[in-house]
């Protein structure tokens, strides 16, 4: 009974982290920040994690458009935002209680966005001189490895040591605005808003009204270029995850809403270990495909072996021998052939001499035979 109540629980908790309806505001957003072309994997893991993911790219932010839609991600803002617009963002954030993700600086147009949630993007650019991005000869792009330990940033940490920063601004930040990355203590801004040993936020968290914000300064970060580069592409997939927790938030007392943050953050938490169960099922299948692979290759080396053991005798093969054998046979027959041809010089020598017509003594037949004898020896 307490497995089948545990099961059921788990399936609960699983439901709960179900696809969500993504909206990219892109009016004015030049190419590179777009989901259609510079930004186009960033969009495409999101949807491989079972979101829907939409584009806004002209026309104006209503509250009607937002009313379909879970989280919004507002993309290096181009332009400004007229009132409207920013007033049905607060509302889709305050009163719906929905995420909110400003992505980039826009050149300065999204502190239109960000000072109501009390952070400011400053005008300058951060330098750091002593974590440079790898390949890269600017001191503006360097690596941030310092994150919140704040519980509720516990999400956006996970799976994640080091991520790229690349020409980015810092932020000043008020209210219940909370840093979640920041440089270190020989971080410091261009324009002196950010002295050394300062330690600026280049990311923030912001959970206002009903809903949650976070702001990043750096669009780069998440851009086909750089996304595979350090942990950006956890960070990123994080900061949606993250997001997501809002639909959990009710105004009942800060102590309840930061218990069922807390309670949204293991629901994610169980989906991702699935994930990784998934992952290591799958590596399990294809190491035991490349054992087999080995043991067959391992039997056929073993056949090859007994095969040239069953034709071996001693050392050498059937056929080394008997070519051994064969040419033992032609030295000794060889060494016979000569030593019959020895023992016949001397027969020969008398027909000869009985040829030119006269014949030899006993004394020079033995001189003669003596003297065959030494140049035979």
């Amino acid at each position: 009974m307490r497995c089948l109540t545990l099961i059921l629980a788990i399936m609960l908790l699983t439901a709960t982290v179900s696809a969500d309806k993504i909206l990219f505001y892109e009016v004015g957003t030049s190419s590179q920040y777009i989901i259609e072309s510079g930004y186009s994997e960033y969009a495409e893991e999101l949807r491989r994690q079972g979101n829907d993911v939409a584009t806004i790219t002209r026309g104006e932010l209503t509250r009607e458009t937002l009313e379909n839609y879970d989280i919004l991600v507002v993309q290096n803002l181009g332009k400004a935002m007229t009132a409207q617009e920013i007033s049905a963002i607060i509302w889709f954030v305050i009163q719906r209680g929905r995420g909110l993700f400003i992505n980039g600086e826009g050149n300065g147009n999204a502190n239109q966005l960000t000072i109501p949630f009390g952070v400011t993007i400053d005008t300058g650019k951060l330098i750091d001189t002593t974590d440079p991005v790898s390949g890269e000869a600017s001191n503006k792009m360097f690596t941030v490895d310092r994150f919140s330990e704040e519980s509720i940033t516990k999400t956006l940490r996970q799976g994640v040591v080091r991520i790229g920063f690349y020409d980015g601004s810092g932020l000043m930040l008020s209210g219940n605005a909370i840093a979640v990355a920041t440089g270190d203590s020989d971080t410091f801004s261009d324009t002196g808003s950010f002295p050394s040993g300062s330690i600026p936020a280049v990311s923030a968290a912001s959970r206002f009204g009903n809903g949650l914000v976070f702001i990043h300064s750096d669009a780069d970060m998440l851009s086909n270029k750089r996304i595979g580069e350090y942990h950006n592409r956890n960070y990123g997939l994080n900061i949606i995850r993250w997001l997501k927790l809002q639909s959990s938030i009710v105004p009942e007392g800060r102590t309840q809403q930061e218990l069922k943050v807390i309670w949204g953050e293991l629901n994610i938490e169980i989906k991702i270990l699935g994930d990784q169960q998934d992952s290591s099922q799958k590596l399990k299948a294809a190491l035991l495909a490349e054992n087999a692979g080995l043991e067959v290759d391992k039997a056929l080396v073993n056949s090859q072996v007994k095969a040239i053991e069953d034709t071996l005798i001693g050392p050498f093969s059937k056929k080394n021998w008997a070519m051994m054998f064969l040419g033992l046979a032609m030295i000794i027959a060889s060494a016979i052939g000569t030593k019959r041809k020895r023992k016949e010089s001397p027969a020969k020598g008398k027909k000869a001499e009985r040829s030119l017509g006269y014949e030899i003594g006993k004394a020079e037949e033995d001189a003669l035979e003596k003297d065959i004898e030494d140049l035979e020896i």
